[in-house]
């Protein structure tokens, strides 16, 4: 073991010294293929005496098998570097660079409008499911008139355009949909708080500029923050930003008056229902039986397993058990 780290780290530092001029001599090319092969034959012995050492998986032995795991996963991607360094180089001509980006345009253009993937049945069970909702949205905004709903008001359905459902998962996401009303409930508010402070000075003023341009940025820069810092709270600041920052840089009108404080609070209420009907066709469409979120579960630990059981060379394991062979087991 310690010869494997020796060596890999040898081929590591090796591997970077050699890119530095962005030129592989021969002999550099000699020595890399020469770590290779012996970093190789060091993982072969490294296997077989952790299959000696540890035949089967337990507890007491976690912290091991967990070193083990990262030592042979460190060393197959210093040795999978070393090997794109050693494969040979096309020439570069007039033109390479234009026609890979071409090559590469046509291909995502492909990708993006297959019919494969157009057709496929959960993108059309999505778009779909999209559709109604916003069609609902659009068909209230046009017709409903009471309340907070009145006639031709197009914030539902342009509300649920932006916020689309794209994944394509079977299961009911509640956290993700109030995450969602959430966001844009608060994206909606938060701006009539903040505004509300830019009546303090009068229009025109340095001042005023000088306060609205240091909230924007500061708002901004808030919750730019949070998406990019937070797994949690991430999706959340994504809309306040996008639907906060359009309320914070309208002109100036001095002293909002009754009627506009009515129409905010209005489109805070149709936003409120457009997120509540996306909710609702959402949940008819993702229900599924226990037994199929499950198999999915298990489907999603064997790719993981699998990769796992590669890297350590238990790989036999892995073929003698599959996700309906445990349903089966468990009876489910």
């Amino acid at each position: 073991m310690q010869i494997l780290v020796k060596e890999t780290s040898i081929l590591m530092w090796l591997c970077l010294q050699a890119s530095e001029d962005g030129v592989i001599d021969d002999w550099e090319k000699d020595e890399i293929q020469m770590l290779v092969d012996s970093v190789h034959e060091r993982q072969d012995q490294l296997q077989d005496a952790y299959l000696t050492a540890a035949p089967s998986l337990s507890w007491e032995l976690a912290e091991a098998h967990t070193f083990v795991f990262g030592l042979s996963c460190w060393t197959r991607r210093i040795v999978d570097m070393a090997e794109f360094i050693l494969l040979p180089k096309e020439p570069e001509s007039w033109g390479h660079g234009s026609v890979r980006f071409f090559r590469t345009f046509i291909e995502a253009t492909k990708g993006a409008w297959s019919p494969s993937k157009m057709l496929a049945p959960m993108h059309l069970k999505s778009l779909f499911q999209n559709w109604l909702s916003i069609a609902v949205c659009f068909l209230l905004g046009y017709y409903a008139d009471h309340g907070i709903l009145t006639r031709h008001n197009p914030t539902m359905a342009s509300t649920l355009a932006f916020l689309l459902v794209t994944d394509n998962t079977h299961q009911v996401e509640h956290s993700k949909s109030l995450n969602r009303l959430l966001g844009v409930v608060l994206g909606t508010c938060l701006p009539i708080i903040i505004t509300a402070s830019y009546g303090v000075f009068p229009c025109g003023s340095s001042a005023r500029n000088l306060f609205q341009g240091l909230s924007i940025f500061l708002f901004v820069s808030t919750f730019s923050f949070g998406y990019f810092d937070s797994k949690m709270w991430g999706f959340v600041s994504y809309l306040i930003g996008c639907f906060g920052v359009v309320g914070l840089v309208g002109p100036c009108k001095g002293t909002a008056s009754d009627f506009e404080m009515v129409d905010k609070y209005q489109e805070i209420g149709n936003v409120v229902v457009a997120i509540l009907i996306q909710g609702c066709f959402h949940t008819v469409f993702s229900c599924t039986s226990p037994r199929q979120s499950l198999e999915e579960r298990f489907q999603d630990l064997f790719k993981n397993l699998s990769w796992w059981l590669q890297s350590t060379g238990r790989t036999k394991v892995a073929t003698h058990h599959n996700t309906r062979g445990i349903l089966v087991y468990f009876q489910l």
